[in-house]
């Protein structure tokens, strides 16, 4: 997996080199958000595949267990880049050792991720 940094417009930091441009559409709560987007390459995932990661993860918790590598990979490598810094965390202690037994927590876990996924989405 490549890693990316969307850039919306601005300044550019030293030694980020434009790699191409793409369109992304998200879809949460039924609304398609389409954004265009600078793709940046620093390393092995990209943000735009750890944000459908995400997405899956909060469209899909009350169905399967979605405390998987790819979801802590996609946190792990999201979390220095989002603000406020309690987004992550948030998201994270609602996916990981969550309680599976009772159609109520499943219920509250989608709740919350839904509620904190579009503020991850909106400040990458």
């Amino acid at each position: 997996m490549r890693r990316e940094r969307i850039f919306f417009g601005g300044h550019m930091k030293p030694g980020w080199h434009p790699k191409t441009f793409g369109v992304a559409a998200t879809n949460v709560g039924g609304c398609i958000h389409l954004r265009q987007y600078l793709v940046l390459s620093l390393g092995t995932m990209t943000v735009l595949q750890a944000l459908a990661i995400l997405e899956a993860a909060t469209l899909e918790c009350k169905n399967r267990d979605v405390d998987t590598p790819e979801v802590r990979a996609a946190l792990d490598f999201l979390e220095p880049y989002i603000r406020p810094q309690w987004l992550i965390p948030q998201y994270r202690d609602h996916v990981l050792d969550h309680d599976r037994t009772t159609e109520v927590a499943l219920e509250g876990q989608q709740q919350v991720l839904s509620a904190t996924f579009p503020g991850i989405r909106d400040r990458v």
